[in-house]
């Protein structure tokens, strides 16, 4: 009996070194996952530890807006820039672009289209001779009597810019006897119309007599050129005959 009970002791200190040694080998041999042995959809954001999915772990591009909080897309809208020459026509809605959306001077003439700028889009006094092309202003354009006499340059009128028949015509006035008068009709020019009693201006070319006094009055589409010999013998006005200029005034 006491020879047996070291050969007891013998076989447990072996058992307990042998249990020892297999399990240190168990340790240092670790066993690994790798991504094969994982289904598809198996790891969910419950399996992931909060903090431990850093940028190396995530694919470039993989991450959408929609996949942001709430919160986070909020703070990235503002600052978002949209490509050059990404917004089309064809994007926008129709009256989408309003007074507000557009940059000040920064619509050219080539941005408007034809006849789309009208009376109500011109703001008052803001038009300046500048802005005005040369001859670009006609009769149709002027108010009645908005021309007076201070926007008129002076000795730019001429006798077709103030009389409604002007002219010339050839006459041969008569021999006017002393202490008489005489008198001559002329044609005006075509379009004149009856212009009787009209006021009207009429002047002789050169080599008219002084010493006679002269006058002309409108009957009809005619001019009577009348002249009055104060002197005490008898004068031949035009000699044999001139060049009578005239305006018949409105």
């Amino acid at each position: 009996m006491h020879r047996r009970i070291p050969r007891l002791i013998s076989v447990a200190t072996a058992a307990v070194a042998l249990f020892v040694a297999q399990g240190a080998a168990t340790a240092a041999a670790k066993p690994t996952i790798g991504p094969k042995m994982i289904m598809d959809g198996a790891v969910t954001h419950k399996k992931i530890r909060d903090g431990h999915v850093k940028s190396a772990e995530v694919r470039n591009g993989a991450i959408k807006m929609v996949d942001l909080s709430a919160a986070l897309q909020a703070k990235l809208v503002a600052p978002l820039e949209l490509l050059d020459g990404a917004v089309t026509t064809a994007k926008l809605a129709d009256n989408a672009v309003t007074s507000p959306k557009v940059a000040p001077d920064s619509l050219l003439a080539e941005d408007l289209g034809q006849d789309s700028v009208g009376s109500s889009e011109v703001a008052a006094n803001s038009i300046q001779s500048g802005d005005i092309a040369t001859s670009a202003i006609n009769g149709a354009e002027l108010a009645p009597n908005s021309v007076q006499g201070d926007e008129i340059e002076n000795g730019s009128l001429d006798a077709v810019d103030v009389g409604v028949s002007t002219g010339s015509a050839l006459a041969d006035m008569p021999s006017v006897a002393a202490g008489s008068c005489a008198s001559v009709l002329i044609d005006l020019a075509p379009g004149a119309g009856n212009v009787n009693n009209n006021p009207a201006v009429v002047t002789p070319s050169d080599g008219f007599n002084g010493n006679i006094s002269f006058h002309a009055e409108a009957e009809g589409d005619q001019l009577r050129l009348r002249a009055c010999n104060p002197t005490g013998a008898a004068i031949n006005p035009d000699g044999a005959g001139t060049n009578y200029n005239y305006v018949v005034f409105g």
